[in-house]
């Protein structure tokens, strides 16, 4: 094993002084052992960042950073690139742990297919689970470039964690600071400028805890809909302006609706934010006057061109417009017999 390239785990670590330890273990009992585990204490409030000194009193391969002021999760995840030393990097959230042969399988398809990045299965858990599952899933392993890996499979490119990294290719690039779903700008420029070959595999190797008090979780708030505009306009701009193929600007253009949609109804109607509610609504006429044709199929294209019109009723639009496909179906259905 110490001939084997140095692989840095970095830790954002914040609030989590019931779960720090279950996923510290998981990664210092990984079957892949010559690793340097960066843990990023981000001005937590708890006893985490204790939890932490005592770890790395125990075990070398442990560095501690202790942040002077809370800066959020991209801010820890750059402040251990600035740091690391491992050939390689991958990203856990201190909440989440690894299956024991989590990087002992990335670094095992990356170095087979001698790909830029590998990426691994995650599987949805209870916050409080004990202990991993058994992986029954077949090793199925794919590999391509970081574009199609962008089409094949957009949303597993999204999210930072359960993926092994080429360190350099954050030689020049860092996650976004001061704003959520961070991960998204950074995975699409990852994916499309850098990542020339990725191997993905379904090995579900990461267990990604569920809270239901999470962020994700949460009522929506002005600073949460200010942040969803950006980032998901900013990938569908980021893609026009690569001039990506028509498939990855529609798929980021059909996600930016979505949010948008739902920023617009969270913002008129639990914030009553007429202002916010504008925005939103002005970013959806934008986006939708800008993306490709034929991303839409007719009946998303009817429903989405009734909210630019009309949003307040829209939502009754779609109903009725359902209804009467729905009737009209059975209707043909009916005649063909």
């Amino acid at each position: 094993m110490k001939n084997l390239p140095k692989i840095s785990v970095i830790v954002p670590v914040y609030n989590v002084e019931k779960y720090v330890a279950r996923c510290i273990e998981s990664i210092l009992n990984q079957t892949y052992t010559n690793i340097e585990l960066i843990l990023v204490d981000d001005k937590t409030p708890d006893n985490s960042g204790k939890i932490c000194d005592e770890y790395a009193l125990r075990d070398e391969r442990i560095r501690v950073i202790h942040r002077e002021k809370n800066g959020g999760l991209s801010a820890a995840r750059n402040s251990g690139l600035e740091v690391c030393n491992g050939e390689y990097v991958t990203f856990v959230d201190s909440d989440d742990f690894l299956h024991h042969t989590a990087v002992s399988v990335m670094y095992k398809n990356l170095s087979e297919y001698n790909a830029d990045v590998s990426i691994i299965n995650c599987i949805p858990v209870p916050q409080d689970i004990e202990g991993e599952l058994a992986d029954d899933t077949e090793p199925n392993v794919m590999c391509c470039n970081g574009r199609d890996i962008l089409r094949e499979r957009f949303k597993r490119c999204t999210s930072a964690w359960a993926k092994l990294y080429t360190t350099s290719l954050f030689d020049d690039l860092r996650f976004i600071e001061g704003r959520w779903h961070e991960d998204v700008h950074m995975s699409c420029r990852m994916f499309y400028d850098k990542a020339k070959t990725v191997v993905i595999c379904d090995n579900q190797l990461y267990y990604a805890c569920q809270n239901p008090q999470g962020f994700m979780h949460s009522k929506m708030s002005p600073v949460r809909i200010d942040d969803m505009l950006y980032i998901f306009e900013d990938r569908f701009n980021f893609f026009v302006e690569r001039g990506a193929c028509d498939e990855l600007v529609a798929r980021a253009a059909n996600n930016y609706l979505f949010n948008a949609k739902t920023c617009y109804y969270a913002a008129k109607n639990e914030l009553k934010d007429k202002e916010r509610a504008a925005h939103a609504l002005q970013g959806f006429k934008k986006v939708f006057a800008a993306m490709p044709k034929d991303a839409l199929d007719a009946d998303t294209q009817k429903i989405h061109a009734a909210f630019a019109k009309c949003p307040q009723m829209s939502k009754t639009y779609e109903r009725i417009y359902w209804l009467c496909r729905g009737i009209g179906n059975a209707v043909k259905r009916r005649i063909r017999k």
